[in-house]
């Protein structure tokens, strides 16, 4: 899945260099991890694997978070887009 989107020709991520692209496979592994833990929290019945699993996970949304911002220095017109997605998300938000 991910080799598809990063050898596509739209894209210049190999052109950026190592760090940039193994910064942006490590977010990706950490929003997969995030996913799993939570899954597999919600499967479980007992509320030691819950409170753990659920511990974890947010341990990884702060990886995420710090790994987005790694990805920013490296990439600031990568800052700049996102930002403004979430602007745009924000104000169609708020006109409904």
């Amino acid at each position: 899945m991910y080799n598809n989107f990063f050898n596509s020709r739209a894209t210049n991520f190999q052109e950026k260099g190592n760090d940039f692209f193994n910064v942006l496979t490590d977010i990706m592994g950490e929003f997969d991890a995030i996913r799993g833990y939570d899954l597999h929290a919600k499967e479980s019945n007992k509320m030691e694997v819950k409170q753990t699993l659920t511990s974890i996970k947010q341990e990884e949304m702060v990886h995420a978070g710090e790994l987005l911002a790694l990805l920013f220095t490296l990439e600031p017109e990568m800052e700049k887009f996102i930002k403004q997605g979430m602007q745009e998300f924000n104000e169609r938000r708020l006109k409904n």
